[in-house]
């Protein structure tokens, strides 16, 4: 068991979510989505914050208090490039890279 843990929390990160960034790349807007891959935990309200950061690790947007499972992110008047979204629930943060071109 112990080695099926390990490989568990490092696809999806200890809390058992993972990041689905649709459409990507984007050019005006995308949705960003919790996964749960933990049935046990799909009927858990949790609360959670986005940010974003560009090539420079400049923060471009950061939300809190997220209580959807979904979050759509306006991306139209951001410069082509890749982008790193993160996103915290409780003490776990998850990433995933969001390209944007127009």
């Amino acid at each position: 068991p112990g080695s099926y843990a390990t490989m568990y929390t490092s696809v999806f990160g200890f809390c058992g979510y993972s990041l689905l960034v649709s459409p990507n790349p984007t050019s005006g807007e995308t949705t960003i989505e919790l996964v749960n891959e933990d049935p046990e935990k799909q009927t858990t309200v949790l609360e959670w914050e986005l940010e974003v950061y560009d090539q420079l690790q400049v923060q471009k947007t950061k939300t809190t208090k997220i209580k959807d499972t979904k979050y759509k992110l306006n991306t139209s008047g951001w410069k082509d490039g890749v982008y790193v979204v993160r996103a915290k629930i409780g003490d776990e943060v998850i990433t995933e890279k969001l390209v944007v071109k127009h």
